[in-house]
This record gives C-alpha cells, structure tokens and sequence, in this order.
C-alpha cells in the first residue's frame, strides 16, 4: 500500500476529514471545550477525526493569512491511518479464517480482500471506509470469541469495540 500512496489523487472528502480532525484535535489540546466549532461540525464521525487530526499536524504545509493550515495535497501522514487499518484488517480476517475454519480459508480470504480493487483503494486514502471495516471486522471477531467462550471479558471487550465502530462513522 505503502509504493503507491502518495500517487492516489485527492477525492472529494478528504479534505473535509483532515480539517475537522485537526481542528478538533487542536481545540481539545488547547482545552477549548466551549468554542463552537464543536456543535457546528455536526457531520463529523468523532472518532474519525481524533484518529486523522493527529497525524494532520504533520500534514501541514503553512498557514494563510488568516491563521487556517494549508495541508499538503498528499495526506501521507493521514493516508497512513488508513493503510495501517487496512493492513490490520487484513490480517484479523486471515486470523479469523484460520481460527474459525482452516489455515487454508484463512489465507486465502486475506489475500482476497487485500486484492479487491474496492479495498485497495479505499485503504490508500483518508476516508472513513478503512476504519470502518477494521472496527467491524474486529467487532465481530471479538463476539465470535465471545460466543465460543462466554466471559464477562469478552462481552466487555465486544461492547467497546461496537462502541468504537458506531463512533467512527456516527456523530
């Protein structure tokens, strides 16, 4: 994923992302919890922009006049959310297979999501669709484990990551 990143292009809703995030990160290290970019950026995914306004600040290339950061038009920091995601998923889809059915299952449905053009695209850009899949790939991996050794540890653990899935894509 990593050859080719700074090679994608731009899309449409990346730039809307990687502001949000730094403005929200930069508003909650400053502690200012009572500025009201925070109710009017309602259409953010919370989670999201924590995990892309970190990387953000490294991203950026200069301020303008008016203070507001110019990004780089590559994301590469940012990008590398999604390819870590991407590849995390990859890699609980093979140790699902080969928990749950065989070592071949696994492997081979590792390969095949890490080749599906869908996938390989959205894992080289800054959008919500690799956190996503990662948070429910994990999800229900944790309540499978949940279903074959009951535990409150296992449902504890199954709950915060639902819990991390609806809060990447839902406000």
């Amino acid at each position: 994923r990593l050859w080719n990143l700074n090679q994608m292009g731009k899309t449409w809703d990346e730039d809307a992302y990687v502001e949000w995030g730094y403005n929200f990160v930069n508003l909650a290290i400053k502690g200012d919890f009572n500025n009201p970019y925070w109710y009017k950026i309602s259409a953010s995914p919370p989670l999201s922009s924590y995990l892309f306004g970190f990387p953000a600040k490294f991203d950026v290339n200069r301020f303008d006049t008016k203070g507001k950061p110019v990004f780089n038009y590559d994301y590469t920091h940012v990008r590398l959310v999604s390819v870590i995601s991407s590849s995390l998923t990859v890699i609980l889809v093979v140790l699902f297979g080969w928990k749950y059915l065989s070592f071949f299952v696994g492997s081979l449905a590792g390969i095949i999501l890490a080749m599906l053009p869908l996938f390989i695209g959205y894992s080289q850009l800054a959008t919500l669709e690799s956190l996503i899949i990662l948070f429910f790939t994990a999800t229900v991996f944790s309540f499978f484990n949940f279903l074959t050794s009951f535990s409150k540890k296992h449902a504890v653990f199954t709950g915060i990551l639902l819990g991390l899935a609806l809060e990447v894509k839902y406000t």
